[in-house]
């Protein structure tokens, strides 16, 4: 499965302007549900399956009723990380990308076998230095 998308995608990309697509999809009224922004994140710069994996844990918080995404994520697994800028300093919590994926896994909100997507990952990085820490 993996090596059949990674054969097609660009092809498909050589011959579907995306972008194109995507507008007129919209316009017919089929489009991406794109969770509502905050003063923190910004999902406007998300696409596609980076989405889909957001309202997948957006869905299951709300069929658990739970409001926090650290109260996703079991106590011992979150990390502490301390961010310092010109004028202030503040404590983020982080987790592990791997724990993460396992916690996804097991929570059925990706398939076994499947992946996160980068640009997920990317949105969620701590800092480029710190590809391997996301931020909850």
């Amino acid at each position: 499965k993996k090596y059949l998308n990674d054969l097609l995608v660009p092809i498909l990309n050589d011959l579907v302007d995306i972008k194109v697509l995507e507008r007129i999809l919209g316009d017919l009224g089929i489009k991406e549900d794109i969770p509502v922004s905050t003063p923190q994140i910004d999902f406007s710069k998300l696409e596609g399956q980076t989405v889909r994996i957001c309202n997948k844990i957006i869905r299951y918080m709300r069929a658990y009723d739970i409001t926090d995404v650290s109260k996703l994520i079991q106590r011992d697994e979150i990390e502490l990380f301390n961010v310092v800028s010109k004028t202030k300093e503040h404590v983020i919590q982080t987790i592990q990308v791997s724990k993460f994926k396992d916690i996804l896994k097991s929570k059925d909100i990706i398939k076994h076998g499947d992946d996160i997507d980068e640009k997920f990952l990317e949105f969620l990085q701590v800092s480029p230095a710190h590809e391997d820490i996301i931020v909850i």
